[in-house]
């Protein structure tokens, strides 16, 4: 993830990244797979983006109203079709603060 160490509650415009470590320039359909910290699970259309050494193995996502409205640890994990393959990445998490923490 880019910019601030803490993140808070309703962010808008905070960019999230997830580096899959393969090769997603003839990839069809990426996107990033999201559960929330209730639980709840919906997906970030992402962006193919490449990482300092100029390759193109990064999927990318700014968030929107509503994408990070509930305050705990997020689950994400990078998700994209390349040919006939269709796979999942390894999960991560990252954590979004109530206001004033």
């Amino acid at each position: 993830m880019a910019t601030a160490d803490k993140h808070y509650v309703d962010t808008v415009g905070l960019i999230i990244y997830v580096d899959t470590d393969i090769d997603l320039t003839i990839a069809t359909s990426t996107k990033i797979l999201v559960q929330k910290p209730s639980g709840e699970e919906t997906e970030w259309v992402a962006t193919i983006t490449t990482d300092e050494n100029q390759e193109s193995t990064r999927l990318t996502y700014t968030t929107v109203a509503g994408d990070l409205d509930e305050e705990g640890f997020y689950k994400i994990q990078s998700y994209a079709t390349i040919g006939s393959w269709t796979g999942k990445g390894k999960t991560t998490s990252f954590k979004i603060y109530a206001k004033f923490k």
